[in-house]
């Protein structure tokens, strides 16, 4: 079973799913028995002005509204339902204010495909998030240590990307290779 979060504002909305084929056919695997993540962007204090330009759109980086025509509502401050414009600004003017994590999820948001994602507590201080994009075989995965990184997985093979593998705590990598070996169920 998959819980989602909602698209609707309604903030507690959890949706229930069987499997990722239930969201969307254009997954090539599937999770079992793992809660979905909506990674979001940390309030940003800002000095006199919130309303930035952009090309030709104005942004609000305190409400992360945009006058453009894929704005969407954001009250939980999701990073998957952050339009190009706003996903710009944070990354160029507000870089400092944001956490590792955040920033490196905006740079990677894949543009041409949506990118769910799952997260993996270790029971340390860190964590692992795992991104998923549609019609693809690689997990993208996140996490920090010294910094934030990511490294990419192939789920067919089930190896990393150029054999390089993250370095993690015995903990987080025990972690990591459980939801591998009993969560991801290739098509």
């Amino acid at each position: 079973m998959i819980l989602k979060s909602s698209k609707i504002l309604s903030s507690k909305a959890i949706k229930k799913y069987e499997s990722l084929k239930d969201i969307d056919d254009n997954y090539l695997f599937e999770f079992k028995d793992v809660e979905l993540y909506n990674p979001v962007v940390e309030n940003i204090k800002t000095p006199n002005n919130k309303l930035i330009t952009y090309k030709q759109y104005k942004t609000d980086i305190i409400n992360l509204t945009c006058s453009c025509d894929n704005n969407k509502p954001n009250e939980l401050r999701f990073i998957c339902d952050l339009c190009p414009h706003l996903i710009n600004v944070l990354k160029t003017k507000f870089k400092k204010n944001l956490s590792d994590i955040t920033l490196l999820l905006l740079e990677n948001r894949p543009k041409q495909n949506n990118e769910i994602y799952v997260k993996l507590n270790s029971g340390l201080d860190s964590c692992i998030i795992v991104g998923v994009a549609e019609n693809s075989k690689w997990l993208n995965v996140y996490y920090v240590n010294n910094g934030a990184n990511l490294l990419k997985f192939d789920t067919t093979n089930k190896k990393w990307a150029y054999n390089l593998s993250p370095v993690f705590a015995d903990e987080t990598k025990a972690v990591f290779e459980d939801f591998i070996n009993n969560n991801l169920v290739v098509k």
